[in-house]
């Protein structure tokens, strides 16, 4: 990850990767792509690990908070495969390449009699040596003992078939030999079934979707050789905001970051980009993070001071027929960030504010936060809970105008490498 560079308590968008949902634009057109789960295809039935029942060791990261490397990251399904690669969202055993044995034992919530291992190794497989499981008793048997040659592959879906149980399998625990296998050994979930097949780990795509996004870049009215980035387009699909890095015509003698804009012509080519200059630009690093409903409200990254700084925070301004007016604070209750990095979303009900940032409650890295308008003063940043956050960034996060779809961007889930667009929805 690249460190952003932060200036006082300023949030800075140009310095990580963007991860942003707005990326994908078609002549002024949203396009969302995914959404993670199991399988888009019926699969044999086949119960992950719900419990941690014991383990060796596990990775911990020095100055990292929350469960990155941990041995809960490998209960339940995927988080990473079919990608293959390394992974904060799977259990690794704190030593790379050590002679010492090391083990994880998994319990699973429906015992059962079975035929078949699915383990999920999305990186530097082939170090697991033995397989045990236990019947009710605890009692111990040996039901694979690994003689196969190191897989020429990184990662893979191991296939394991076994001759029937007759007792019914309770726990599984794994024997690795890091030496085996050189680097951080991942495990990402561990499956039994009482069926024999080969489980293939799938991405859950929203149905209806084209097989295949056209990408068209926007021109030279909106792209120059600076970066361009942070896009927000308007409700009418017009409008585009966005943010340049160091470009000439920025305010300040350090040209930082500031917001511009362009509109879709009848041609369907987007104009001259114009910068909206000041109240909403100034010296330091500006950046959009939303819009309103009508589009006559632009959100914005950190508090702006009198005194022509910022400050940790978000803000709204509203366009008059004289301009973007001065941006005044959203004011959030106990509102702080651990991160150099931050996104808002606000739904078109105006009454439900989605942050993307790091707490002290946070998995990992950044979370997707939610909060709720209550008399001028927005409530305590709640987490969203393991469904939607994960131990790496989860952020980008973007409210459909039916206020109950949320489009968020995270490499937490199964997808295709880095970063993909996911969908859920609140019941």
């Amino acid at each position: 990850m690249i460190t952003p560079k932060i200036m006082f308590f300023t949030q800075d968008v140009s310095s990580r990767k963007s991860y942003f949902i707005t990326s994908l634009l078609k002549f002024g057109t949203l396009l969302l792509v995914l959404f993670s789960s199991e399988s888009v295809f019926a699969q044999p039935k086949i119960q992950w690990a719900s419990k941690v029942l014991g383990f060796s060791s596990e990775r911990v990261e020095p100055k990292k908070q929350g469960t990155l490397y941990r041995a809960i990251q490998i209960l339940g399904k995927p988080n990473v495969l079919p990608h293959i690669g390394e992974s904060i969202c799977a259990w690794s055993p704190s030593g790379a390449d050590s002679y010492a044995e090391e083990f994880i034992k998994l319990g699973f919530e429906i015992p059962i009699r079975i035929k078949h291992i699915s383990i999920a190794e999305n990186f530097n497989a082939g170090a697991i040596i033995r397989i045990l499981a236990y019947d009710s008793t605890d009692r111990e048997y040996l039901i694979y003992d690994n003689k196969e040659k190191n897989p020429s592959v990184k990662g893979r879906m191991w296939n394991i078939s076994l001759p029937q149980t007759d007792y019914k399998v309770h726990a599984i625990k794994l024997i690795v030999a890091p030496a085996k296998i050189l680097g951080f050994n991942q495990i990402d979930a561990v499956g039994i079934s009482e069926e024999d097949f080969s489980y293939e780990a799938t991405i859950n795509l929203v149905k209806g979707i084209p097989k295949e996004a056209i990408k068209e870049n926007l021109g030279k009215g909106v792209n120059s050789k600076n970066k361009e980035i942070a896009p927000v387009i308007s409700p009418d699909g017009k409008t585009l905001y966005f943010t340049r890095d160091e470009h000439d015509l920025n305010i300040g003698k350090k040209k930082k970051q500031d917001i511009w804009s362009s509109t879709l012509q009848p041609n369907n080519n987007w104009s001259e980009a114009i910068n909206l200059g000041p109240p909403i630009n100034n010296e330091d690093l500006n950046a959009a993070t939303g819009i309103s409903a009508d589009g006559k409200v632009l959100y914005l990254l950190n508090v702006y001071l009198p005194n022509g700084t910022l400050t940790s925070g978000f803000s709204s301004s509203k366009k008059s027929k004289l301009g973007w007016e001065f941006p005044k604070p959203i004011k959030i209750l106990d509102y702080y960030n651990l991160d150099g990095f931050t996104e808002i979303a606000m739904a078109p009900n105006k009454k439900v504010l989605v942050i993307s940032c790091r707490r002290k409650d946070s998995k990992g890295e950044r979370d997707l936060y939610v909060s709720f308008l209550q008399n001028e003063v927005w409530s305590k940043p709640i987490n969203m809970g393991n469904i939607i956050n994960s131990v790496v960034d989860d952020g980008s996060p973007f409210i459909a105008a039916d206020s109950e779809t949320l489009y968020f961007s995270t490499n937490g889930f199964s997808g295709y490498g880095d970063n993909d667009i996911f969908l859920t929805r609140r019941l």
